[in-house]
């Protein structure tokens, strides 16, 4: 059976409100996105503590971080290195809450040559899906319109370029209406 969740900050950033309207739905988990005004890959020790007490106060699972990990440019060095640092905080974050998943993207998207460019967006992932073998996690792509992996379809491609079960899919219906 499914398990229904939502991501906190589309409610508010202050997590205890975010957490109290989950449980008055129903729901069952938390997807931290971004809390107190802060990523999850920038909250602090005691801040990660508060989280994990607000949602055990209201009998919620943290089971995934929605990271900005890979919403960087392809083409700068600079950035992938950043969020290679984004994704090992973000790690270290989802151990602490619980979490087994972690979303991200597939770099902003600067024209249509998807299949040109998806080696070299391979090659890119090596290192993160070492990060999550490691740490036993799961990456999932979202489809984004503003990143290569802009629908379903090439999401579908770039996971099975990517060949490996750290990864998988988050499809965002929305998202693929957007898509050129």
């Amino acid at each position: 059976m499914f398990k229904k969740g939502v991501i906190t900050d589309e409610i508010s950033q202050d997590l205890e409100y975010a957490a109290k309207m989950a449980a008055e739905f129903g729901l069952s988990g938390l997807e931290l996105r971004s809390v107190w005004n802060k990523g999850v890959h920038e909250l602090t020790e005691e801040e990660i503590a508060k989280a994990i007490q607000i949602a055990r106060s209201y009998n919620l699972e943290i089971p995934a971080i929605s990271s900005p990990f890979f919403k960087c440019n392809l083409d700068s060095p600079e950035e992938i290195e950043q969020h290679y640092e984004i994704l090992a905080k973000t790690i270290s974050a989802a151990k602490k809450l619980g979490a087994k998943i972690i979303r991200g993207f597939a770099f902003w998207r600067k024209g249509p040559d998807f299949d040109e460019l998806l080696p070299q967006i391979v090659e890119k992932f090596q290192k993160p899906i070492a990060m999550l073998k490691e740490a036993g996690m799961t990456l999932a792509l979202e489809n984004e319109p503003s990143t290569y992996n802009c629908n379903a379809a090439r999401t579908v491609q770039l996971i099975e370029a990517l060949n490996s079960p750290q990864v998988k899919a988050v499809w965002d219906a929305g998202n693929d209406i957007y898509s050129l």
